[in-house]
C-alpha cells in the first residue's frame, strides 16, 4: 500500500513571503527605511520621465503602509498624480520594481509646501503664472 501523500499546509500556516530588502511584506516601513529605495525611484524616474521625476522630488515620503506609499506633497502634484491614470501607474510600476512588491502610492496634501492663495499680497493677480510659483513654494524677495 502506498504512504499517503503530505497534508498541504493549512493557509495560516503558511509563510509570510518576504521583501527583497529581508523584510515581510505587508508591514509599515518609514520614510527612514526607505531612503536609499526613494533615491533609486527618483535616480530611475529621472531616465524614463523628468516631469515625473521633479514632481516626485518635490514630495516628501511619509512612509509604506503595507503595499501604500504615502507622499506628502502640494497641490499640484496632488492633482497630476490623483488624476492622472498613466501617471500614476508608471509610478507604481516603478515602485514594484524597487521594492520588489506591487504598491499603490498615495498622495496627501502638505500644509508646508507653497503658500495658500489666501496669502499672497494683494496686488498678485490670482490666476497668473506669478500666483502658480507662490503656490508652489516660490517667493518674492526684493532686488537691491
Amino acid at each position: 500500500m502506498p504512504a499517503p501523500a503530505p497534508a498541504a499546509p493549512s493557509p495560516a500556516a503558511a509563510p509570510i513571503e518576504a521583501a527583497p530588502s529581508g523584510r515581510a511584506y505587508g508591514g509599515k516601513r518609514s520614510a527612514a527605511d526607505l531612503k536609499g529605495e526613494w533615491n533609486r525611484v527618483l535616480a530611475l524616474m529621472r531616465e524614463r520621465d523628468k516631469p515625473t521625476e521633479a514632481m516626485l522630488r518635490s514630495s516628501t515620503v511619509l512612509g509604506l503602509d503595507g503595499r501604500v506609499l504615502r507622499l506628502a506633497t502640494n497641490e499640484f502634484v496632488y492633482k497630476q498624480i490623483s488624476g492622472n491614470a498613466a501617471t500614476r501607474e508608471m509610478i507604481e510600476s516603478l515602485l514594484a520594481e524597487v521594492l520588489g512588491q506591487p504598491c499603490a502610492v498615495s498622495c496627501e496634501l502638505s500644509s508646508s509646501p507653497g503658500r495658500r492663495r489666501e496669502s499672497r499680497p494683494g496686488n498678485i493677480p490670482q490666476d497668473g503664472l506669478v500666483a502658480t510659483a507662490l503656490d508652489l513654494g516660490g517667493e518674492i524677495v526684493e532686488a537691491d
